[in-house]
């Protein structure tokens, strides 16, 4: 992969968050979904109402396609100083028949994706971008749209990073049906 294409899909990623709680309307409205990690040994945490920096996802019960997405970011110090740290997380999968499902349910997520981008005074700093098989997600739950699970496993490198991504004590709760991009 090129760098202009992960960007691409880094961007994407993030005005999915951004955008689709918003043209989610009413449902919602009020609702927080969280999505907490440690992955590579560092806290990966979104704990937002639905905003420019949260988490959500979306469910197709016609092809089972089951997505979901969490971003944060950071920024620290003043000025041309300012370092800012932006994590992006996501789960792709299919689970048929989730409304009709026996939990707890554990299948494979066929991509998952964690991305680490950190830009000092407008300059970039590091891209760090992690894409692949290896994570297992055990959904615990789900009722009235909310979906709530477990998830952990090995995200493989991407493009010039080195180094698989170990993804451990992964827990959501996510408000799901959001219109996404």
């Amino acid at each position: 992969m090129t760098r202009r294409f992960q960007t691409g899909v880094m961007v994407l990623a993030l005005a999915a968050v951004a955008v689709g709680p918003v043209m989610g309307g009413v449902a919602w409205a009020g609702k927080k979904s969280t999505i907490k990690a440690v992955v590579n040994d560092a806290k990966f945490k979104v704990n937002r109402k639905p905003g420019a920096t949260a988490a959500g996802g979306s469910y197709e019960s016609l092809t089972g396609a089951l997505d979901i997405v969490g971003g944060s970011a950071k920024l620290s110090g003043r000025g041309l100083n300012t370092t800012v740290e932006l994590k992006v997380l996501s789960l792709s999968l299919l689970v048929p028949n989730l409304d009709t499902a026996t939990f707890p349910l554990t299948v494979p997520v066929d991509l998952t994706t964690f991305s680490r981008l950190v830009n000092r005074g407008g300059t970039p700093v590091s891209t760090d971008i992690w894409g692949g098989e290896g994570v297992t997600l055990t959904i615990t739950s789900y009722k009235n749209g909310r979906l709530k699970a477990t998830f952990a496993g090995t995200i493989p490198p991407a493009g010039d990073t080195v180094g698989d991504a170990i993804v451990e004590k992964g827990k959501l709760s996510v408000l799901l049906n959001a219109l996404a991009i």
